[in-house]
């Protein structure tokens, strides 16, 4: 399948397209500078500091003043939104609804969207990036101080990809003493649900701290209806049903202290421990039955069935120690210390039976996974001049990863029992330069270029993989404040992402269960070229008098080069899926968001937030026949009455279908979503209220579609699965002080 791309653009000619980008921005903006002077008497004059991004900046503020687009969610939206995890909130969030599910509850059928966003935690990636979300989509929301969704590529915040970045930024210790804390406790089908999170810091002369912990146990429960057909010259032959009933339990513990001390006027030591442990247990009973006459659907028999168990185990520590000062006129410099590690564990076993209930299959897998990551991170920033602010930085980062599996099967031993082992070696070198130019009153021209240099080793028993990766990425950024209330912003940026080891290898990993198109084996492709982006975007923000919020509106661009993304494809008689680079790519759409408070609409209390994302990628090559656009919106509405301390909201999102078709007859469907989540909240006193919240009330699952065509098109197999979903009734108890 490489050798389906018939060619591809040189880097030399990116890079020259995206020069050509710069002149033409700098060339209009410079026409445009003598308008936005004109204005500038009404409004106020914007000096150098008002576009700079204070390091406590937050909501709209923040968002105004950042060099780059940026969408900020504070912590009072996140209140509403009612999530327990990062990985809840992912929907909820201006346009990372238009990534496709990554798997079921069971871990099957996941490949990666291009689409999904990179996921950062205070600047830095979690362990087990690109694995599995890693660690970032456990966190729990009570513990997010704001995220931040920064659309567009910069020397600073390299983006990687269509989705964009998501930092999430978590609670600094307070300046004054400060504890909250929140106790709920619900039920889900029937089965418990227990939550709870606690902040407390304070402040000391010279220093600070903030000790914060969640712990979170949430059942597991539900069913999956499965249909598989198989046809013959376009008549079906073949009708299976498989239902299957989950049981189980997800428990978690965080803890996110943070201590600051002032070490004399200019000097900060900030150090910032992270600890995340979850246990998961699963067990799934799934009966089959088939059906004598596939046709007219009559005679159904029972066909056995599976019994699974399976157990996991992740703990992912991180220690951050950063020195920061800061020396007058704007200029500050850090230099942070990064060590973190992550070790998952997971233990499998299956057991098939026939119509009779003998056993005909009894497989256990164990899966062992460790990583360690080392890192040097430097930044300084300096005023030059009346009109420049230059900033620059770098990284010397190492990471070190061990997976291996273990597998067997007792009853009828396969080709995949055995031992497997990967080692994984990746050194990062990274420098980069950025210049933030105010050339006239009101405009701020932010030129970045960002080099990287990364050698990575992968050594799985069979041949080594040996990299060496050079990517050259330089930026721009453009921003116009016309006045006080108005953003209009333009980018470039061109971004390069190296394959990641995982997808180096290639080692296959049998799937759990029945191997089809929907539930293929896996591995990587030692042949992989980096990907190769230019993004493109324009955008205009507008913000309301005094706090009445924003309303955001950006369309966007991005021409992919050599874009990879994940196939299927039938090896040896079982479907494999592989990354693979499919061939040119354009991606485009546009975004809107809104956050409209009480001070907009004349009414005390009431609060409006949405955001609606649509999306079309078009594929040149033969892997990628062509893909169905996307869309995605998500509505709230809170409204607080002060005289009684009543207040109420809901939350309401949709995700439209996602279809995409391969060139090898493979057609996948994920199905539409909605999602209703409400609440009522009760203030007891000045210090403590009482919240009822019911999540999830249209019961929404997941609901796929993959069918397999032969030769001439028609369907030669179609796996259906509905996952179901399960609401959830929670009452808590908050308090602050």
């Amino acid at each position: 399948m490489n050798g389906l791309r018939a060619g591809a653009r040189t880097r030399t000619g990116r890079v020259l397209l995206l020069h050509a980008c710069t002149l033409t921005l700098a060339g209009a903006m410079r026409g445009a500078a003598a308008a936005a002077a004109i204005d500038a008497s009404a409004d106020g004059v914007m000096t150098l500091d008002a576009v700079r991004v204070e390091a406590d900046a937050v909501g709209s503020a923040l968002r105004r003043n950042a060099s780059s687009a940026t969408i900020v969610i504070d912590r009072a939206a996140l209140d509403a939104m009612d999530a327990a995890t990062v990985g809840d909130l992912l929907r909820r969030l201006p346009a990372t609804g238009l990534a496709a599910d990554e798997g079921d509850r069971r871990g099957r059928g996941r490949r990666s969207d291009h689409y999904a966003p990179r996921i950062l935690v205070d600047g830095e990636a979690m362990p087990g990036e690109g694995r599995d979300g890693g660690a970032a989509l456990r966190l729990p929301a009570d513990l997010i101080e704001r995220i931040e969704i920064i659309r567009n590529s910069s020397a600073e915040h390299p983006s990687g990809g269509a989705g964009g970045t998501i930092n999430i930024v978590l609670r600094d210790a307070p300046r004054e003493s400060s504890t909250s804390w929140r106790a709920a406790g619900g039920s889900q089908q029937g089965e418990t649900v227990l939550r709870a999170s606690a902040q407390h810091g304070d402040r000391a002369g010279d220093t600070g701290f903030l000790l914060a912990a969640s712990i979170d146990s949430t059942p597991v429960t539900g069913h999956r209806d499965r249909v598989i057909e198989r046809y013959a010259a376009g008549t079906r032959n073949d009708y299976r049903v498989e239902r299957g009933e989950d049981s189980g339990r997800r428990n978690s513990v965080t803890l996110s202290p943070r201590l600051n001390r002032d070490l004399g006027e200019r000097w900060q030591w900030v150090l910032s421990p992270l600890f995340s442990y979850a246990d998961d247990e699963r067990d799934t009973r799934t009966s089959r039955r088939d059906y004598a006459d596939p046709v007219a659907l009559t005679g159904s028999q029972a066909a056995g069935g599976e019994d699974e168990s399976d157990r996991s185990r992740k703990i992912a520590l991180r220690l951050m120690s950063e020195l920061k000062s800061r020396r007058g006129a704007g200029a500050e410099s850090s230099l942070r210390l990064l060590l973190q590690a992550e070790r998952a564990e997971r233990d499998q076993l299956r057991r098939e039976t026939d119509a009779t209930g003998a056993s005909t299959s009894l497989r256990t897998v164990d899966d062992v996974s460790d990583e360690q990551e080392v890192g040097l991170v430097g930044r300084t920033k300096a005023v030059v001049g009346e009109a420049h602010i230059l900033s620059a930085g770098g990284e010397l980062r190492g990471k070190w990863g061990d997976e291996r599996r273990s597998q067997s099967d007792q009853v009828a031993p396969g080709a995949g029992d055995g031992r497997t082992a990967e080692r994984r070696r990746d050194r990062r070198v990274v420098v980069w330069l950025q210049d933030e130019w105010q050339f006239a009153e009101r405009q701020l021209l932010t030129a970045g270029l960002r080099t990287t240099r990364q050698i990575s080793r992968l050594d799985d028993g069979s041949a080594p993989v040996a990299r060496d990766d050079t990517a050259v990425e330089p930026s721009l950024h453009y921003l116009w404040q016309p006045s006080a209330r108005w953003n209009l912003r333009a980018s470039a940026a061109h971004s390069e992402r190296a394959p990641g080891l995982r997808d180096l290898s290639a080692l296959v990993r049998t799937a759990s269960g029945v191997n089809s198109a929907a539930n293929p084996d896996r591995g990587g492709n030692p042949s992989l070229r980096p990907e190769r982006t230019l993004a493109l975007e324009i955008g205009v923000e507008h913000f309301l008098p005094q706090r009445g919020g924003t309303v955001g509106l950006s369309v966007f661009r991005r021409v992919v080069d050599d874009q990879v993304l994940r196939v299927a494809g039938v090896e040896a008689g079982r479907w494999t899926e592989r990354p693979f680079n499919v061939g040119d790519a354009v991606l485009r759409g546009a975004v809107f968001d809104l956050n409209v408070g009480p001070d907009a609409w004349g009414m005390s209390g009431l609060t409006v937030r949405g955001n609606l994302a649509y999306a079309h990628t078009d594929y040149d090559g033969a892997v990628l026949r062509d893909e169905a656009p996307r869309r995605s919106w998500h509505f709230g509405i809170d409204r607080l009455w002060a005289a009684s301390g009543i207040s109420a909201g809901l939350q309401y999102g949709s995700t439209a279908r996602i279809e995409r078709r391969e060139g090898n007859g493979l057609e996948l469907l994920q199905r539409a979503r909605r999602q209703l989540d409400v609440y009522v909240q009760r203030k007891l006193d000045h210090r403590v209220s009482v919240r009822l919240s019911a999540l999830n009330l249209t019961r929404e699952g997941r609901d796929s579609v993959a069918r397999e065509l032969d030769a001439g098109g028609l369907p030669a197999r179609i796996e259906s699965d509905a996952e179901s979903g399960a609401a959830i009734v929670l009452v808590s108890l908050e308090g602050r002080w």
